[in-house]
């Protein structure tokens, strides 16, 4: 009895063990896949977020009292760097108010644009290394990852 169960768990073993590690594969797939899907509802999220906190900012800034002072604040200290820039153009006040507002501009449209790619470059980076670390651990554990498994 006991030969007959040597000889019967030889092969079957052998099955068993391929077959658990085929389903420990297809686990990790499928683990890749609902992480895959999570992260798109993350950077869904994201984009949402921003979007409201945009909102907001503007929803702060389109009244109130701290608005008021921020602008009397701004003018005057714009009015001052206009008028030197001014007497700087000659006696040209109108010339200065013109320049300064269009360096305004464009420092303020620089840093937005800045600190928006800075934002995306570094979201993208982060899940790029993330889906890289698991592509190198699927390697380490099933001898090849899912990008090699498919082309097969």
């Amino acid at each position: 009895m006991e030969r007959i169960h040597e000889n019967a768990a030889g092969p079957g073993t052998a099955a068993f063990h391929r077959l658990r590690h085929h389903l420990k594969e297809l686990q990790e797939y499928f683990s890749l896949l609902v992480s895959a899907k999570k992260d798109k509802m993350k950077v869904g999220a994201q984009k949402g977020a921003m979007a409201g906190a945009l909102g907001a900012l503007g929803l702060l800034f389109g009244g109130g009292l701290v608005v008021t002072f921020g602008v009397m604040i701004a003018f005057y200290f714009f009015a001052g760097l206009a008028g030197g820039l001014g007497r700087l153009f000659g006696d040209q006040l109108w010339l200065g108010q013109l320049v300064l507002s269009v360096l305004f501009l464009a420092l303020l449209a620089g840093g937005g644009f800045y600190g928006f790619v800075k934002y995306r470059k570094t979201a993208r980076e982060s899940l790029v290394d993330k889906y890289e670390k698991r592509k190198e651990w699927e390697q380490s554990q099933f001898g090849h990852d899912i990008s090699q498994q498919s082309h097969e």
